[in-house]
C-alpha cells in the first residue's frame, strides 16, 4: 500500500514548431508519460518515479533545465487498516 500518490507533470517551454519541443515530447512519450493535448500546447504526466530523477534522466538524454516545466504533486493516500 502507497502511503503517497506522485503525480509528475511536464511541458515544453517551446513553441510548438520549435524541433525541441517535439523532441521532449517524444522522450517523454517513449517513457511511458500520458501525453494530453492543453490549449497552446500538451501536457506529459505519470504518476510514477521521481522528480529528481527524470530530472537527471532529462539531462543525460540531451534536455536543458529551461527547456521544460515540471511539477511534481504529492498526495496522501488514505488506505484501510
Amino acid at each position: 500500500m502507497h502511503l503517497v500518490n506522485i503525480q509528475i507533470s511536464v511541458n515544453s517551454t517551446h513553441p510548438p514548431h520549435d524541433p525541441r519541443n517535439g523532441a521532449l515530447r517524444e522522450w517523454l512519450a517513449a517513457h511511458a508519460f500520458a501525453i494530453a493535448e492543453k490549449r497552446g500546447g500538451w501536457q506529459a504526466v505519470s504518476h510514477d518515479g521521481e522528480g529528481s530523477t527524470l530530472k537527471q534522466q532529462l539531462r543525460v538524454a540531451g534536455f536543458a533545465d529551461h527547456d521544460y516545466q515540471m511539477r511534481v504533486e504529492y498526495q496522501r493516500a488514505w488506505g484501510f487498516l
